[in-house]
């Protein structure tokens, strides 16, 4: 056998999600974070601004794969797909991509890259900036565990931006957003709310159920 046809063998095999257990997407951003802090030397207002552009880079792909729900921050952007249903199955519904992973992982960040940079230009927010993800999927046998890791994002997310406003915290915690929660209604629309100090997480899984 040819040494061509082994690389094709190697470069065939690919790892499968499970359709029946719950899938979190995580995408971290750690370049823009950085501009971040750049932006805000010389304007601490601009941070609901940046996270704007994140969060329309967010809605504009939100339909990719079948997402019911994710939560958005200044440099991580977190996704949810529901485990497949039993009527879906029978229906013979399927994964997108058949659920293999370095396909969905690799679609999925190109895209959020392109249209981030995108958003960000389009709200004069560049500074040279190329912003780039790394991304990482797992999954999680009950519901409780998703809903247990975005709420402890949240609060690592609420640090971050302490942090990022130092002494004006206070003052503009209140104008402040910590972030945005995603999620479909029950007729497939997106539904989306800002999160800020005094609801740092409402989801309610009716709406993506």
């Amino acid at each position: 056998m040819s040494i061509e046809s082994n690389l094709k063998k190697i470069v065939s095999w690919e790892s499968k999600l499970n359709p029946k257990s719950h899938t979190i997407f995580r995408l971290d951003s750690p370049n823009i974070l950085k501009f971040s802090k750049k932006l805000l030397e010389n304007n601490i207002g601009l941070i609901n601004q940046i996270l704007d552009s994140i969060n329309k880079t967010v809605l504009d792909n939100f339909y990719t794969f079948r997402f019911s729900l994710g939560y958005v921050s200044i440099d991580e952007i977190i996704l949810y797909i529901k485990p497949i249903s039993k009527d879906e199955d029978k229906n013979g519904v399927e994964m997108d991509f058949n659920g293999r992973i370095q396909k969905m992982i690799s679609h999925l960040t190109s895209k959020i890259a392109i249209h981030s940079y995108k958003n960000l230009y389009e709200g004069k927010l560049n500074l040279d900036l190329l912003p780039y993800y790394e991304c990482k999927v797992w999954q999680v046998d009950k519901w409780n565990d998703v809903l247990e890791y975005i709420y402890e994002r949240c609060n690592h997310h609420h640090r971050i931006i302490k942090n990022l406003l130092g002494s004006n915290f206070e003052q503009l915690s209140n104008e402040t957003k910590l972030g945005m929660i995603i999620m479909l209604d029950k007729n497939k629309k997106i539904v989306s709310k800002y999160l800020d100090s005094k609801n740092i997480l409402l989801i309610n899984y009716e709406l993506i159920n």
